[in-house]
């Protein structure tokens, strides 16, 4: 990391090294996705002059379009990233997005959870797992639903439904009794509560 330090990051122009840190949030990159992260429009450019440059990046297509750092060339640059978890969560954020619009949901949703807006997560969530329900991805929608607190999940109607009817789907029936017990069992519990007011 020391070596990394003073003889890459170090030398380089503020310019490629707020590149360099910025783009490593996401495992592999395009230049349309690096600039969605750091808001320029000349990213093409930059991953041209850091491959011509041999400084740790490798093309994952012939065309040019994907690219990705070497393994621990980007755990380097990620640790850097740690220091500013505002950062961080903003830069997750962007990211998701931007494979939200490219509906590359499984990317968009492990940056939702690493960032920190939960509005966000819970909109994509239910986005992604009405369109895996309809397409018979069944696996994904338990698999991503069941990364939220539980109460998260049974507290929003749209991904609680999805939910539930993958279970049946996958013939998991006394999961899918249960969840539906427990949402009526809240149920009940609000009506307790607003009768009480």
């Amino acid at each position: 990391a020391r070596y990394l330090g003073a003889s890459v990051l170090e030398e380089q122009p503020d310019e490629i090294r707020e590149f360099l840190l910025a783009s490593s949030v996401v495992e592999r990159m395009t230049a349309e996705l690096c600039n969605q992260l750091l808001g320029i429009t000349h990213s093409q450019s930059l991953l041209e002059q850091l491959e011509r440059a041999q400084l740790f990046i490798q093309p994952l297509d012939s065309h040019g379009h994907w690219f990705r750092y070497h393994t621990l060339f980007l755990d380097f640059l990620r640790s850097g990233l740690r220091h500013d978890m505002a950062r961080l969560s903003q830069l997750n954020e962007l990211a998701s997005r931007w494979y939200a619009e490219h509906q590359l949901y499984e990317d968009a949703l492990h940056h939702a959870f690493a960032a920190g807006n939960e509005e966000w997560r819970l909109e994509l969530l239910d986005r992604a797992t009405t369109m895996w329900l309809r397409a018979g991805v069944i696996v994904s929608v338990i698999h991503w639903t069941s990364r939220l607190p539980r109460h998260a999940m049974l507290g929003h109607a749209g991904i609680c439904t999805v939910y539930i009817a993958s279970l049946i789907l996958s013939r998991r029936f006394s999961e899918a009794a249960a969840t539906l017990r427990e949402v009526e069992g809240n149920a009940a519990l609000e009506r307790a509560i607003g009768s009480a007011h």
